[in-house]
């Protein structure tokens, strides 16, 4: 007889043969399936925490710049000038300690013999002399941190009216 068949004989005789309790081998099979389907929870709990971790994180960081953006819109203008070129305007407050708020405007000088990528090229890294006068627009950046990295950073203008 050979040994597939031997094998076969011997789990069927094995599974068939005690109508009146369950066979170590059937016990076994059960622990096994269990333990497989038991493992695999765990990974997939962890990935759904995460994942609501993140959706939180972003929901949050979104909701602060949007309030921040618009505390600025409705705060006075600050203009900008030799003694103060990068104008600080306040933040809102953060739920908690672990997030931050950082705020920047640059003033945006309108030249028309520059194009865009030269005056933004200017305004970050030309003395405020050269760069010119606050014209009465402003670049604002809003950056969200939540324990130390970057969620979410938006740019908006501030106009003098």
């Amino acid at each position: 007889m050979g040994r597939g068949k031997f094998l076969s004989k011997l789990f069927r005789k094995a599974l068939h043969s005690n109508p009146k309790g369950a066979t170590l081998i059937e016990v076994l099979a059960a622990v096994v399936v269990l333990s497989m389907i038991l493992a695999s929870i765990p990974p997939v709990l962890m990935l759904l925490m995460d994942a609501e971790f993140k959706h939180n994180e972003s929901r949050i960081a979104e909701s602060l710049a949007r309030c921040q953006i618009e505390y600025i819109k409705s705060s006075d203008y600050i203009q900008a000038n030799d003694t103060n070129p990068s104008p600080e305007y306040p933040t809102v407050p953060v739920p908690d300690e672990s997030y931050e708020i950082e705020v920047t405007a640059i003033p945006v000088n309108i030249h028309p013999e520059w194009s865009d990528e030269e005056q933004r090229y200017i305004m970050l890294h030309e003395p405020f002399e050269t760069a010119g006068r606050d014209n009465g627009i402003q670049e604002v950046t809003v950056t969200i941190y939540h324990v130390g990295n970057v969620v979410l950073s938006t740019k908006n203008y501030k106009v003098s009216r």
